[in-house]
This record gives structure tokens, C-alpha cells and sequence, in this order.
């Protein structure tokens, strides 16, 4: 269902998952009560036939810009890090001589 946008038959849906139409219903049913898919029915058709409802393609977005947010503040959190765990100049000769006995330079 998350490939199409037009309404398709029970058996139609089933032969693409390769599944039983019973399971291919039980399945739609779940989906059409989460409000994942619509239950419609055809004018010129029998029986009932399914969609993907309007609230799954715009959940499907929100998700992919999610993922796309998500993934530009991980890598800015890394670069921080990065720039943080990077040492200052004066700050690790600070400490290099503070270990090294006898350094008698002054700490700034």
C-alpha cells in the first residue's frame, strides 16, 4: 500500500504481498481502523477495495523530514564534539609542563 495512491481489490493487493486474501483483509482491516488505509468502494467494481488514506502519505512525510532533521543535528552534535575535544595550543603545554618535573615556566 505505501506504493500507490489507487484504490486496489483484496486479491490484487494480496497477489503483490504473495499472501491469502484472508490474511491480505485481516491485515487491511488492522490498517483501515489505525486509519493507515481506506476502505472504498468502486462504483463500477465489486466487493471492497483499499487506498492509502490521506493522514499515511503525510505521516510518511513527516517522518522522512524527521530523518532528515535528525540527521543534520546528529553530524552538527559531532562536529562540536570534534571542535571541543580538539586541544588549545596553551592549554596542552599547560599541562605537558605541569607533569615534566623541573619545568619551572608559570601556569597561565
Amino acid at each position: 500500500m505505501r506504493r500507490t495512491y489507487e484504490p486496489h481489490s483484496v486479491a490484487s493487493i494480496a497477489e503483490r504481498a504473495r499472501t491469502a486474501e484472508t490474511t491480505a483483509r485481516k491485515h487491511l482491516k488492522m490498517l483501515t481502523e489505525d486509519g493507515f488505509v481506506e476502505a472504498v468502494s468502486p462504483p463500477d467494481e465489486r466487493g471492497t477495495w483499499y487506498r492509502r488514506a490521506p493522514r499515511s502519505v503525510v505521516l510518511e512525510r513527516a517522518r522522512q523530514l524527521l530523518d532528515t532533521v535528525d540527521t543534520e543535528i546528529d553530524a552538527a552534535v559531532i562536529t562540536q564534539a570534534d571542535d571541543a575535544a580538539k586541544p588549545d595550543a596553551r592549554t596542552s603545554s599547560t599541562r605537558a609542563c605541569r607533569r615534566h618535573r623541573g619545568c619551572r615556566r608559570r601556569d597561565r
